[in-house]
């Protein structure tokens, strides 16, 4: 194994986004898991020990990360839980603890060493002779796994810190024996509180409350000792204590005072008045008729303890066996009786509020019990305020119905009031890109940027359709990979040119540039689709045929589109295949909704719309519409020079005439295997370069006075200058931001497209459209046309060209399905006809009877020397 430095400092404190980054980085070298607390959330897990697990950062943006040991990780950990006895134990058995990486645990440390070559280390435990619930150490090898630097501790809140940044050391000979040669024998004369990390126990003893921290700190007075101690000792059953530790508390603060006046008895006493509690301690266990009840069952504290900190509504319990269940008194006099009413037969509780900056609405994390699998869903408040909608929760398995939804929605608003200061609290907002004062840039989940302390921005997921685009906005692969696939395109300016385009929308707010729509067109399979998936892989997983994938196609409506603008806010929409949003049977009947969606993405405002309380707030979006199909964007609108002003669309092959499938292919497959690594960098880099953002924009104007001259009295070329402009802007960042792709030049990229992108901006001409639609689409299927001077047998017949001579055929039925591809046929060929564009015989007929192969076929002719002059007028 590669032993490098794990280049991290002592001194932790760094935000979320560079602790995922410093996963990103060591995922080359460690298995990481997703945990919850310090539980491994995905069942099977142990299998990583030997299996590489897929590395994805977004995994972990909501949950520690855990390192798997074994021979995948290339370590062992010594897992040491006990300092004091750890000492002991290596002093008596005169055991070497090798120098090497480790890292600050909340009882102790955990020290990494390599996982020996030709021996199998399998996970152990090394426990306290006397005291059996005790744990020195542990060994943690095959089949075992540990909580990952800079996570959080589930009980203490502290960070798993590194404390000794060293290269990993080999394993000491006695790491890798059998425990059953460890001599534990000089251990059995500690002291109770030798067995217990001092500092660590203060924290925990904490979390009972004030009350009873106070009792067991300062003790009791005199006279109503026996029953503060008793009370003390209940609580701390309750509270998951196991009796070592309850002794250890009564032998060393001072609830314990009225221990020691029993000489050499006090032990004997404090273990009596233990046993005598848990014989009185009782958990609810079915839901009868009962006369007292403990608000938290003590089980449900082992394992949720983070409960110990949260105050439970009176008049309420939680239990595993029963969920959360109301107390109610029933009946009159001697009949009044208390009763257990069930609010869900689930466990229950708010895990976290979070707090919309966009509009102030709120919503909750609901973590609860399903079928033994804690789960978590976020819902808005107004949800779990209603009894009607809370009953919508049975859909994500919270066990709620509409005679028990009164009682559950009282016990969440008075859970809410009760735990308001302790519940964590999390600003999170519903677009992604920079926030209202351009501080800090929502990548996916990975907040980009300095907020104030103790600040969080998350997007608000709350698994509906948006959750879904935001998660295809994720890193996978390498970031290496992926600059040399952009070298393997570095010749096709259109391509490259594309790419620039995805990396426009973050700057536009810098620059003060307006939204346009980035347009590919040309016929099917000439590789628009594949260029796409290259610009979409800067952001992230660009294969559209997964269901979370930054990749949509326009089979949308415009609500949608209005919604994924919104949500995506400064980042690209990549929209495939115009053709997937027209109306009608096959043929182009309607293309208003592409008009629609052009004109709304472009004004970077939504419609406007009531709302129950008012009217809600638009929704605005700074962005980029990268879009591609068969036919420019502009013919599918109405007004099409309106149209074709807020579009930069580009006709052409990307590869060139040459189409070469492999190449074509190979591109995909480096795309979809290695994607969303550059988007971050580039944000990165505008993130921390704010001083630059004015030079920035002087050099934006000076790039659009330039391309607004060259467009001369071309009024919309004039106006698509400035989109242009930002295009090359964005290449000049993209390689500040990534010094590797500075062999690219986006001034000479861009000007290169010059002319065929003017001359798609003008008012367009469908006729005159569809004729060089026509004439692409005969040179490149030019074998599949007749030739009486090579009589090949052909397959697919489209018509006959004879070579030599300037008429060129086109069958009815070839002739129909070309061009209502892209076009109303009926009108398209009026038009032709109607200019003399169709060669015809006397009775001006449209078509005429043409040989092919010996046999008649009615065809559509045309001169190609005109057509080669329309096409070039």
């Amino acid at each position: 194994m590669n032993n490098e430095n794990l280049d991290m400092k002592s001194n932790y404190s760094l935000d979320n986004a560079e602790r995922i980054e410093w996963l990103i980085r060591m995922a080359q070298r460690f298995n990481f898991i997703q945990l919850k607390g310090k539980v491994p959330i995905e069942s099977g897990w142990a299998k990583y020990s030997y299996e590489k697990r897929q590395f994805n950062h977004t995994d972990f943006l909501n949950c520690n990360a855990g390192i798997v040991t074994g021979p995948s990780s290339g370590v062992i950990v010594l897992d040491i839980d006990n300092q004091v006895l750890f000492s002991r134990f290596v002093a008596s058995n005169n055991f070497e603890v090798r120098d090497t990486f480790t890292v600050k645990t909340a009882k102790g440390e955990h020290r990494y060493y390599l996982y020996p070559e030709n021996k199998e280390v399998n996970s152990f435990p090394v426990k306290h002779p006397l005291f059996k619930k005790v744990s020195i150490f542990d060994v943690r090898g095959v089949g075992g796994q540990v909580v990952a630097p800079f996570s959080i501790h589930p009980e203490t809140n502290e960070i798993y810190r590194i404390i000794n940044d060293v290269e990993v050391a080999e394993a000491p000979d006695w790491l890798l024996m059998d425990k059953s040669n460890y001599d534990l024998s000089d251990l059995m004369y500690v002291s109770p509180g030798d067995c217990y990390n001092v500092e660590y126990l203060n924290k925990l003893i904490q979390m009972v409350g004030e009350e009873y921290h106070g009792y067991i700190v300062n003790g009791a007075d005199l006279g109503s000792r026996s029953e503060i101690i008793a009370k003390v000792i209940m609580k701390l059953i309750s509270a998951g204590f196991n009796d070592d530790e309850v002794t250890y508390i009564l032998l060393n603060f001072k609830i314990g005072d009225k221990a020691k006046e029993k000489g050499s008895g006090q032990l004997e006493w404090i273990q009596s008045e233990i046993q005598r509690c848990r014989n009185n301690y009782k958990p609810y266990s079915k839901p009868t008729v009962v006369n007292d009840h403990n608000p938290i069952e003590a089980d449900l504290l082992i394992e949720r303890p983070e409960l110990g900190q949260y105050a439970i509504p009176d008049e309420y319990s939680l239990s595993m066996l029963n969920g959360v269940v109301r107390y109610e008194l029933i009946g009159r006099g001697k009949q009044r009786q208390q009763v257990a009413i069930s609010a869900s037969r689930n466990v229950v509780y708010i895990s976290a509020v979070y707090v919309d900056i966009d509009n102030s609405t709120q919503a909750i994390e609901l973590t609860f019990l399903e079928c033994g699998v804690w789960k978590s869903i976020k819902v808005e408040r107004e949800t779990v305020a209603n009894a009607s909608k809370i009953t919508l929760l049975s859909m994500y398995g919270v066990n709620v119905t509409s005679l028990s939804s009164r009682y559950l929605v009282e016990y969440i608003s008075i859970f809410l009031s009760v735990n308001e200061k302790v519940i964590p609290r999390y600003s999170v907002t519903s677009s992604l890109g920079w926030d209202s004062g351009s501080n800090v840039f929502l990548l996916g989940n990975v907040c980009v940027g300095q907020l104030p302390e103790g600040s969080y921005l998350r997007f608000k997921d709350l698994h509906d359709g948006t959750s879904q685009m935001v998660e295809g906005i994720k890193a996978s692969g390498s970031y290496s990979e992926w600059i040399n696939m952009v070298r393997l395109v570095e010749e096709y300016p259109l391509v490259v040119s594309y790419i620039f385009g995805s990396f426009v929308p973050p700057i536009l707010d810098i620059i003060g540039a307006d939204n346009f729509i980035y347009d590919l067109a040309h016929q099917t399979s000439s590789g628009k689709s594949i260029t796409m998936m290259l610009a979409a892989s800067a952001w992230g997983d660009p294969d559209k045929n997964h269901d979370a994938s930054v990749v949509h196609t326009w089979n949308n409506t415009k609500a949608w589109s209005g919604t994924a603008a919104s949500v995506f806010r400064s980042i690209p929409l990549f929209l495939d295949d115009t053709k997937q949003a027209l109306k009608g049977n096959g043929i182009i009947q309607d293309s208003s909704n592409i008009s629609s969606i052009i004109y709304e993405i472009a004004g970077g405002k939504g419609k406007g719309r009531g709302a129950p309380t008012g009217i809600q707030r638009k929704k605005s979006w700074k962005t980029v519409l990268m879009s591609n199909g068969e036919q420019k964007i502009t013919m599918y609108a109405e007004g099409h020079g309106g149209a074709a002003a807020r579009c930069v669309s580009c006709w052409g092959s990307p590869f060139g005439r040459t189409n070469n499938r492999q190449f074509v292919d190979k591109l995909k497959g480096i795309a979809c295997a290695n994607y969303g690594h550059a988007a971050d960098r580039y944000i990165r880099y505008l993130v921390t370069e704010r001083s630059a953002w004015e030079d920035w924009r002087q050099r934006y104007f000076q790039f659009a006075d330039y391309l607004s001259n060259k467009a001369g009295r071309n009024n919309a070329a004039g106006r698509i200058s400035k989109y242009l402009a930002s295009i090359v802007m964005a290449g000049f960042l993209m390689q500040k931001a990534m010094p590797e792709l500075s062999f690219l030049e986006p001034g000479k990229i861009v000007e290169s497209l010059w002319p065929s992108v003017v001359d798609g901006s003008e008012e367009s001409d469908v006729g005159k459209e569809a004729f060089k639609y026509l004439h692409s689409f005969a040179i490149e299927n030019k074998s599949n046309f007749f030739d009486k001077n090579n009589k090949q047998i052909i397959s697919k017949c489209y018509g006959r060209w004879d070579s030599g001579s300037d008429s060129i055929s086109f069958t009815s039925k070839a002739l129909k399905e070309c061009i209502q591809k892209c076009f109303e046929f009926h009108a398209v060929v009026n038009i032709w006809h109607e200019r003399g564009w169709i060669i015809t015989k006397k009775n001006e007929k449209k078509t005429y009877s043409v040989k092919i192969n010996d046999n008649p076929a009615e065809c559509y002719t045309f001169s190609l020397k005109q057509m080669q002059q329309i096409i070039e007028s």
